[in-house]
């Protein structure tokens, strides 16, 4: 019945592999009023819905402890739920908040977030940034890869339209 016991009981579903769990239980005392909708509370239950793959849910809670937050982390994670969601254009801009605000864990995987621009000049920007960082080197070498084989694609289209071309003969 209090707050204290309520997190710690939703901390034990998250460590035992029932994050949904977790997450109900912190929703309810969020919603009663018994656990305060302070950063760390916001920011559990965020990781909770995350973590039980309930992405949509997860985005509004994470959203309010990204605001609260001085750190870039928790929109540098959004930026991945967005992601996940292929909602480009909202991963890319947490992705831009995150390194604003700087102090992340691993600016090479916001990075790699920012590397799934369309615009391919400014994503092989931002893979080239992810490359020098050895935690996303790997991961930005094959996105690079593949971004520069979409751009020619891209490039060879768009001459053959040019040329007088057309899709779909």
């Amino acid at each position: 019945t209090k707050g204290s016991d309520l997190f710690n009981l939703a901390q034990l579903y998250y460590y035992h592999q029932t994050p949904i769990k977790g997450a109900v239980v912190m929703e309810k005392a969020l919603e009663e009023g018994l656990i305060e909708k302070d950063l760390r509370n916001l920011k559990f239950l965020a990781q909770s819905l995350t973590a039980a793959q309930e992405n949509e849910k997860a985005v509004p809670v994470m959203t309010a402890a990204a605001d609260l937050s001085d750190t870039g982390e928790l929109n540098a994670q959004l930026a991945q739920i967005y992601l996940n969601l292929e909602k480009w254009d909202n991963a890319i801009e947490q992705g831009r908040k995150a390194l604003g605000k700087g102090e992340l864990r691993n600016p090479g995987t916001t990075h790699l977030v920012l590397g799934n621009k369309r615009e391919f000049v400014e994503a092989l920007d931002e893979l080239a940034i992810a490359e020098k960082d050895d935690r996303s080197r790997g991961m930005a070498q094959q996105w690079s890869k593949f971004v520069s084989s979409e751009r020619q694609q891209y490039e060879i289209l768009q001459a053959s339209l040019s040329a007088g071309g057309s899709i779909g003969r």
